[in-house]
This record gives structure tokens, sequence and C-alpha cells, in this order.
């Protein structure tokens, strides 16, 4: 994980995909050692969502992209109706699945979220500061003033945008690795397990969690912000590391 925060790329993406395939080994080892012991259940556990209530679902698509990894699932909450009618989706969002994938998937996500808003700030500053560029260099070069400050009218929709490619990001990265390390178990047992214990949080959760699937009104987002999104999900490191040293 040092060596993922190397000035050269090439070492840093290298050396992240091989600590991803480190964590998800240890999580499928884990995994088998307590699949062994057949009175283990799966567990329910609340993880909050961080950051402002605008932002809350986007960054449940970040967990739920970090659970189906690692063979858990997620579930967001309606809070109480306003007198408007609308419902907001509440801080808080329920994750089930066994103690070692929760327990890694919580842990996984609490680093993304932290990395995947920071670049989004960074990111809607520098697209925010271009942007006012270019205005004041098409106003001058029609000899109009140039001094204009422009609004942060679009801000919401590139975080949108910019949640929704980084979770993408992050999903297809997980999930290729988690294919890698599964095929290499494969004839060894383990994958027998691991498809034993996802089919069982799928039947706990169905007995156990009174789960309304609800759709969310599709809102708009920015391109832009979707492909720095894209951008900083696939040069992120995906293991368990203190913030600072994230790339």
């Amino acid at each position: 994980m040092a060596l993922s925060s190397s000035p050269h790329e090439a070492e840093a993406t290298l050396a992240a995909e091989r600590a991803t395939k480190l964590m998800l080994q240890w999580v499928i080892d884990e995994a088998d050692l307590a699949g062994q012991d057949k009175k283990e259940e799966p567990v329910r556990v609340e993880v909050a969502l961080p950051g402002d209530k605008a932002g809350l679902f986007d960054m449940f698509r970040l967990l739920q992209a970090v659970a189906e990894a690692h063979g858990c699932l997620a579930f967001f909450h309606r809070e109480s109706a306003t007198q408007r009618g609308s419902r907001a989706i509440g801080q808080v969002a329920t994750l089930a699945g066994f103690a070692t994938e929760t327990a890694a998937v919580c842990q996984l996500f609490a680093t993304l979220a932290v990395v995947m808003a920071r670049d989004m700030r960074q990111g809607w500053r520098t697209a925010h500061a271009e942007a006012e560029e270019r205005v004041r260099a098409d106003l001058a070069a029609r000899g109009l003033d140039s001094r204009v400050r422009l609004s942060s009218h679009g801000k919401a929709a590139y975080r949108r945008g910019f949640y929704r490619g980084f979770a993408s990001r992050i999903a297809a990265r997980l999930e290729a690795t988690r294919a890698a390390v599964e095929e290499a178990q494969a004839g060894t047992g383990k994958a027998l397990v691991l498809a034993e214990r996802k089919d069982k949080v799928a039947n706990w959760t169905r007995d156990n969690l009174a789960i309304h699937e609800e759709r969310i009104r599709a809102a708009r987002m920015s391109q832009v912000g979707w492909d720095a999104g894209a951008a900083s999900g696939d040069r992120t490191a995906l293991g368990l590391t203190s913030i600072g040293q994230e790339g």
C-alpha cells in the first residue's frame, strides 16, 4: 500500500491492484475458515452515509458497490415524509452479511467515501475556474466587460456525475479483482463456500429484514463530473490505508 502512493504511475497502479487482491484474498480466507462453523449467521450492520443530504444516495451507490464485491447486501432507507410529501434518503444505511465481510466493507467504504468527497471538491473548483476563464476570454474577444464570476449553480449536477463515475469505476475494479481471486481459488472448495455464503446472506435478509424496494427519480448529472469521477476512481488505491496515504 505504501508503494501505491509512488510518484511513478505504473508502479503505484500495480502496487494498488496487488494490495486489493491481498485484501480480498484475506477476506476469502477468513470466510472459508468461518464457513467451517455451521452455526455462523449473517449480521445486520448500520452504516452512516457521510456528507450532506443532497449527496446521500450517491454515497449509498458507493457503499453498494463495495458491499456487492464482498458478498454483502446494502439497503438505503427513507426518512419520514415531509409536509409536502417528499421523503429524503436517510443518513444511515443497512448492511447485511457475515461479520468478516461486513467489517471489510465498512473499513473500505469509510476510506473511499472520504477520498471521493475530497476529489469531488477539488475537481469542482478546477472545473468552475476553467469555465469562468472560458467565459471571460469569450467576453474579452467580443470587446465586452470580462469582469465576471460564474455562480455555483451547476455544482449539484457535477457532484452527482462525479460520485456516480467514481462509484462505477470502483465497482468495476473490485469486481474484476474479486473474479480473479475467485478464479485462483477454483477447485479448492473455497468457491463453493463463498457461493453458499452469498445465498445464505440473501435468504437471511429476506427472512429477517423488512426491506422496501424503492426507485430513485433520475436527477440531472454533469458528464464533465462523471468523467472526472471515473478518472479519480481509476487512480484511487483500493486498500485499508489511512486517508493521508491515498493517491
